[in-house]
Parts: structure tokens; sequence; C-alpha cells
């Protein structure tokens, strides 16, 4: 176990501009780390060794010339879902593949650099971020450093892990609904999320009032769970997610977004059923059986996004393919001529 790796930054900082300590030493430590430890926890699921070296031996060669940039020399792990030139970046997802990332570098990402963090690797994250636990099918889970029976939380589970572990003193990471103050809470560490706009990006994610208008947006979706239980919102059948309102001001969402955005397909993304009451097979039949009856309502709808995980955040399981009525029953949606699309 390396004291290094769970130092405090700004004491890094200091030893670093002082000479006490080498970035390469520093950086070393780190990654002795990552080898002992994230076979267990897989908290880092992409790094590149001698490229993460050479920025530390150029760092070295910086504070030797006095380089004033205030955390020079200290690694800094960067989360899955935040974009790097020349480096992979999945997501999270089986979607993408190793190709190296052809775009700009993001901005918060550039400001770590010019402040003098060796950028070091890339940290898990669930799919796209959309969930508060750290798992996918590409990488598989990320557990707790304190209990590996656990999750880390999401989505920034990948980064308090190796926080919490002591593989890097601190870590990068981001927060729309909590993706770095449910991580921090569940790892026992100070986690900062800055007021929304205050980090600036290129990607934007959450665009609020920076809706850029719809020539340039080519979709409009809805992020909607199915859960098939008796108290749960979205009990009930299909239509009741096209339909289903709280508001009299609110119409439903297929009919704001036709009425909105006339010109636009429609999206039902991360669409799943689970079994909210225990051991009731028929459930995912019944309302995956709702589906296609309910079509005929809505031609804008063009693409349907089925969320499949063994296990959500409480619990509940989206695999289509979890008893054979539903499996038969998913397989007549994906039969239908409707889906049968080429995607360019």
């Amino acid at each position: 176990m390396s004291s290094l790796t769970r130092t405090p930054v700004l004491q890094l900082a200091g030893s670093l501009r002082s000479r006490e300590l080498s970035a390469t030493e520093l950086l070393d430590a780190c990654l002795e780390e990552v080898d002992r430890l994230n076979g267990d926890i897989n908290a880092v699921v992409w790094r590149e060794d001698e490229a993460a070296r050479a920025a530390a031996a150029d760092a070295d060669r910086r504070l030797a010339d006095g380089d004033g940039a205030p955390f020079l020399g200290v690694p800094m792990p960067i989360k899955d879902l935040t974009e790097v030139q020349g480096w992979p970046i999945s997501y999270g997802s089986r979607g993408r593949d190793e190709t190296p990332w052809e775009g700009p570098t993001e901005l918060c990402v550039e400001a770590l650099a010019r402040a003098g963090f060796v950028l070091a690797c890339k940290t898990n994250t669930p799919e796209f971020g959309h969930i508060t636990v750290t798992e996918n099918l590409r990488f598989g889970p990320t557990r707790n450093p304190w209990d590996r029976d656990r999750s880390p939380g999401g989505s920034s589970g990948g980064a308090a892990a190796a926080t919490a572990a002591g593989m890097f003193p601190a870590a990068h990471a981001n927060d729309g609904g909590g993706s770095i103050r449910i991580p921090a809470s569940c790892c026992g560490l100070v986690g900062l999320k800055p007021s929304r706009g205050r980090v600036p990006r290129l990607n934007q994610s959450w665009w609020g009032d920076l809706y850029p208008g719809d020539d340039v947006i080519d979709w409009v979706g809805v992020d909607a769970y199915l859960t098939a239980g008796p108290t749960a919102f979205h009990n009930g059948p299909f239509s009741d997610l096209m339909d289903r309102t709280t508001s009299t001001s609110f119409p439903g969402f297929y009919s704001w977004a036709t009425t909105k955005h006339p010109t636009k397909p429609v999206m039902l993304a991360e669409w799943g059923v689970y079994e909210n009451t225990a051991g009731d097979l028929t459930v995912k039949p019944k309302h995956f059986d709702t589906v296609l009856p309910a079509l005929a309502k809505y031609p804008a709808l063009k693409a349907i996004v089925a969320f499949d995980s063994p296990s959500t955040q409480s619990g509940g399981d989206l695999r289509i393919d979890s008893s054979a009525g539903a499996l038969a029953a998913f397989k007549k949606i994906a039969a239908d001529p409707r889906f049968n699309v080429r995607v360019r």
C-alpha cells in the first residue's frame, strides 16, 4: 500500500514543486496501486501507461524549469463519459469500439491539463451515465472499496472507487443529477458538484434553456421505465408512457413532442419492464403485448430503445429474456415490419 497515493492533492503539489517528489515517482505509485487493486474493484477501464509516463516525465522537466502550474505532476484519471482527443471513449457502452476520439478534448479536461495534472487513465461509468450504480455490460460492475459486495454509486462510481481505494489521490467526475454526490457518499469521500453551467462544456448533455433548435436536433426522446407493479408511476399499458400527465398544462409526452417539434421523429429511450410484483412472470408479457396495438396511435414514434439490465438500482430485473414468456412477447414487437429499418 502506497502512502503517496493517499496523500492530499495540495500536499502532493507542494512536494512536487519543492522537488521532494518527482511526477514520475508519483505516477508509478498510482499505477502500482491500480495493478494491485483494480482486478477486484474494476474502477479503471482503460489505461496507456507509457503515454502517461511520458506526460509525467514532461511534468518533471517543467517543474525543474520553474513552471508555475498549480498541480503540475499530479496524476488524474478521467471519467469515461468525457472526451479526450486520442483516447478511446465508450460511454460505458458496447456500441463504441476502441477507435481513438478524433474530436476536440472536452473543456474541463483541457483545464485540468493547464493546471498541470497528468492525465492517467479512464474510469468506469454506467452506460451513458444514466443510472446511479456503476455497472455496464461492456466492463462489468465497479465495486465499493470498503465492501466488495456493494456498489460505489454512480454514475462516477469508477472515479470514486479509484480515489477511495487509494489508486489516485483524486479523480475527475461529472454530475447532472447526483453523479458526483452519490458516489462520494457511498465511498466516504468529499465530492464537489459545481453549479449548473459553472464548468463549460463542448458537448452539452443538459440542454435546459440551451436547446439549440430543431435544425440541430434530429430526434425528440423520452427516457422512461415501465414498472410493472401496482403502485409505480409508469404502471399500466404502453400508451400510458406516451400520454400520462401529472399536470393540466402538460398534455403528455407524445402530444407535447409532436406539437412542439412536429418535424422530428419521436424515440422512446431507456424503456423497460421489470416485475415489481415478486414472482409474477405474467407481468412482462402483459405489458409487452400492449406495444403493437398502441403504435397506430403514435405514427411519429419511430424508435424504441430497450434497456436490458439484470438489476436496476432498486433491484428490478429489466432483462427481456428473464422468462420464456417475456422473450416471446418481446420478439413479437421486434418482428413487426415497422422496426425493420436500416440505420445509416
